[in-house]
């Protein structure tokens, strides 16, 4: 029989007779559906993932133009152009941000210049920049705290220690007159100096009374972008109970801030606290507007 005892269509039925007592009218065959992706023999209940363009008939996809000589074509005109690749290499070049802002958050932050470089544009845990290479250090001439101890190097001051105990002194003999700390920011790196910030030295009474904050010009002139004379901010801070505290100055000459230096200068121009010629320094930060022709583009911002 055709139909099943539920009504639902017997797939394998064959009709064999050829005549049918029972059938009023002649059967009609329903048409089928052109299948356009028969199923292969191996077929095993796996999905196939076709595009589009392939799922149209066999008859539209020859009407259709293929991409592929569209785009042969586009490559050879852009290659025929003269000067288009030139030309659009100066423009992505013009639009590139050299520049990072660097401003200040707070003592012993995260936001100046040594923390960027020392992190290599915050990418990796801080380091001392100067190990890496990428500033620095020098002074007018160094001297011990004590015979027992060797001599301090300017480079050490940049360790950025969490505890007190390590914090590193470098000092300058006590009869130089005008002795100096220096920091070079190294590379083709320049800045545009907006305030800077010192670390106190921490109860010995060698702190600064009368400086002078340089920077150095292209030129290589030197420039007073501050000058202090009789300040006692560090001689305050340095006899409290947290002598080795951050002290920040801001830079308010307008004209000086829009100087674009390659280094700056510690300079004494009088005697420290306790009456001699030594510079003491036990960190260095500086804020501002930081330009640098060797950042790594993913770093810039």
């Amino acid at each position: 029989m055709k139909y099943s005892n539920r009504g639902h269509f017997d797939p394998h039925y064959t009709n064999q007779s050829t005549h049918n007592p029972k059938q009023t009218r002649p059967t009609k065959s329903r048409p089928t559906k052109p299948q356009l992706h028969p199923k292969p023999s191996n077929y095993t209940n796996q999905v196939i993932i076709t595009s589009r363009l392939s799922r149209q008939p066999q008859s539209l996809q020859q009407s259709q133009p293929q991409p592929q000589s569209q785009t042969q074509t586009t490559d050879i005109l852009l290659a025929n152009a003269t000067g288009t690749a030139t030309k659009m290499h100066n423009t992505i070049e013009a639009t590139i941000d050299h520049d990072w802002h660097l401003k200040y958050l707070g003592d012993d932050d995260a936001g100046g210049l040594t923390y960027l470089l020392g992190t290599q544009y915050l990418s990796v845990p801080y380091q001392n920049p100067v190990e890496l290479g990428l500033l620095f250090p020098s002074h007018s001439s160094t001297e011990k705290e004590n015979v027992l101890t060797p001599a301090v190097l300017p480079n050490e001051i940049f360790g950025r220690s969490l505890t007190l105990n390590a914090i590193k002194r470098c000092s300058t003999k006590w009869n130089d007159p005008a002795s100096w700390y220096m920091l070079e920011l190294g590379g083709n790196r320049t800045m545009k100096l907006m305030r800077y910030c010192m670390r106190c030295v921490g109860g010995s009474g060698d702190c600064l009374l009368n400086w002078e904050l340089q920077g150095r010009k292209n030129d290589g002139q030197w420039l007073v972008l501050k000058s202090h004379i009789g300040d006692t901010s560090l001689l305050e801070i340095s006899r409290s109970i947290d002598g080795y505290r951050w002290m920040n100055w801001l830079i308010d000459d307008v004209n000086a801030r829009n100087v674009e230096v390659d280094a700056v200068r510690i300079r004494m121009t009088g005697k420290n606290t306790n009456g001699n010629d030594r510079l003491v320094m036990c960190g260095l930060e500086l804020y501002g507007l930081l330009t640098d022709l060797d950042m790594p583009c993913k770093y810039r911002r």
